[in-house]
This record gives C-alpha cells, structure tokens and sequence, in this order.
C-alpha cells in the first residue's frame, strides 16, 4: 500500500472492531464475510511496519461496532486514535488474558437461549423467527436451534420466500405468515429488521421499536446478554394489521 500511497494522500478502509466484538459477545457476527477483526493497537503496529500511519479513525455502529481507518505517510494521529490506544492498553487488550473468558459467556448466552426455547416447545407452544439472515444463520446453528425448536422463520425479503435457512433447513416464508398462523412466540432473530420493516412495527412492542415503553410484553428478545420469553398473544388482538 505504501508503495501505491501519494505522498499527501489518504488510504481509507473499514474494518470490523475487536473489542466491540469482544465486550458485546457478538459471536454471530463471525462468518464468511467476516473473518478478521482488528484492535486499534494491532492496526498501529501493522501500518507503522509498512511506513503507514493510523492518523485518524471513526467508530461506526455498522456490523455491530467498524473503525473508518484513515491511514497517511506522515505520523499525526488524531486523538480519536488516542484515546482508543490508551483505552486499549487500560483493558489489556494486547494480552491474551482479555480474551480468555469469550469462548464461556457465548456458552452461557447460547445455553439461556436453548434452555428457554426447550422449555416452552416441552409446554407445547409453537415459536416463530424473525429474521432469516446471516447472522442469526450463525447464532442457530452455534445452539443447535432446528425445527425441533421453531416451526418456520419469516422475513421481508422476497428472494428468500420459499427456501430454506442453511444449516437447520427451517422454512422461510412473509411476514404475513404469522397473522394467519398465530404462533405462540415470536424469537426475534434480527431487531433492525423489525425497525426497518413499517409493517411489522406495528407488531413491536413499544419497547422493542425504541421507545421506553413497557405496556406491551409480546417478543422473545434474543441479544448475547439476555433472553426474555414473552408472550405472543396480542397478535390474536390486532387482526387489522395486514403486510403488504
């Protein structure tokens, strides 16, 4: 890079965060599209060894925590970038003992998952997932999740009606499928598609679209800290709600 590098030029790049990665136990954002997750303090010593320098960053949401690189051939780093090598170093990020415990809190996020959807199906209840994406692809397969589990998956994205989840083969069909069927609960596999999709928020609790509302109690929430199991039924009560 530094050889194709002007010399008052930027090179800019986006890469997934490692201790967002980390400190989020976001274990279902690993896959095939992404691999590699980086530390400021990795990427410092990286460009510094090809004659580059990490001079700027922005911490984006994107992925579930991305760093914007902007890297030169002049050593000025803001202090976007200091302030996360200090942070870095204060959580001993450049040690293996920061990472040791990882591998135990996904066990843990996975086994509350499990046990919560094993113990509602043993009470005869019938779940739905929102949400046939690439992530919750990852998260059910790492618990084991198949239809012994949920009965069906739905999601807006028309190109996937008709198919089938990889790894668990769960039918995947529309949003509409769940004001004709009536599950019982619904694991919210994917959030922001529920946010993004206007139909299906109107079936989102208040709390679940992003107010601080708790009146309606309806989702399984899945997230790597906490499982909810909630009931379903206020479905049965908004027969007026149609998807297009």
């Amino acid at each position: 890079m530094g050889l194709l590098l002007k010399e008052d030029g930027v090179f800019v790049v986006e890469v997934p965060y490692l201790l967002d990665l980390i400190e989020h136990c976001e274990f279902d954002t690993i896959y095939h599209q992404h691999l590699c997750y980086f530390s400021v303090t990795a990427l410092d010593r990286l460009f510094r060894d090809h004659g580059l320098f990490l001079n700027d960053l922005q911490h984006t949401a994107i992925h579930g925590g991305s760093l914007r690189l902007f890297v030169e051939k002049h050593d000025h780093p803001s202090d976007s970038v200091r302030v996360l090598l200090e942070r870095e170093k204060q959580l001993g990020a450049d040690r293996s003992s920061y990472y040791l415990n990882f591998g135990s809190r996904v066990q843990s996020a996975i086994a509350d998952l499990s046990g919560t959807l094993h113990q509602l199906k043993k009470s005869g209840k019938r779940i739905a997932g929102y949400g046939a994406a690439a992530k919750a692809c990852t998260m059910m397969n790492v618990a084991g999740i198949d239809s012994q589990l949920l009965d069906y998956l739905v999601d807006l994205n028309t190109f996937k009606h008709g198919r089938y989840m990889s790894g668990n083969h769960l039918p995947i069909h529309h949003p509409r499928k769940l004001l004709e069927d009536q599950p019982d609960y619904l694991l919210v596999l994917r959030l922001e598609f529920c946010r993004r999709d206007p139909q299906a928020t109107e079936l989102l609790p208040a709390t679940v679209a992003g107010s601080s509302s708790s009146r309606y109690r309806i989702y399984i929430l899945y997230d790597p800290f906490s499982v909810t199991a909630i009931d379903l039924s206020v479905l049965r009560k908004r027969p007026s709600v149609a998807f297009l």
